[in-house]
């Protein structure tokens, strides 16, 4: 039950941090590669609301990979996007696969050096409220699936998050 509660809490925080409008008008990012990966989020993601956006549209509706669309975003669309996967993840988890491991690959921060620039630019984005949400999304992940997230680095995105929160 307590698990239950701790989600309900993350998930009205996550609505607070997160305003639904406006919605972002630069979806896709530009990076050197993606190809359809940037028409598909444009297509997808334009006028839609975050809280509109449920598992199953990402799952049977999303024309690319659903998991990567994050990655071939602009800065303020994955801003604007990021509680959609957070609330999926957060919601569905047992059933959303990789579209819930999305939701903590794009919280670990980068070791390549090629790569800093473009994901700081996202992160900095967040405003103050915002990270902290982050890192109690990244805390309650720690103590219910750590075990499934160390290998990816879930400790460098705590530890990242929780000296960029305050």
């Amino acid at each position: 039950m307590e698990t239950a509660n701790r989600k309900e809490q993350l998930l009205r925080a996550i609505d607070r941090a997160f305003p639904a409008l406006p919605i972002p008008r630069t979806l896709a990012g530009r990076q050197s590669c993606g190809g359809d990966e940037y028409a598909y989020v444009d297509e997808f993601f334009r006028g839609r609301l975050w809280t509109a956006i449920a598992l199953d549209d990402l799952r049977d509706a999303y024309p690319g990979p659903p998991d990567a669309c994050l990655s071939f975003m602009s800065a303020e669309a994955f801003q604007y996007y990021l509680p959609t996967y957070l609330s999926i993840f957060l919601r569905h988890w047992d059933e959303a696969d990789t579209i819930a491991d999305a939701a903590i690959l794009v919280l670990i921060p980068t070791s390549d050096a090629g790569l800093k620039a473009w994901q700081a630019e996202r992160f900095d984005k967040f405003s103050r409220a915002q990270r902290q949400v982050i890192l109690e999304f990244l805390r309650f992940v720690d103590s219910k699936y750590r075990d499934e997230y160390a290998f990816f680095g879930l400790a460098d995105a705590l530890f990242y998050w929780q000296a960029h929160t305050f």
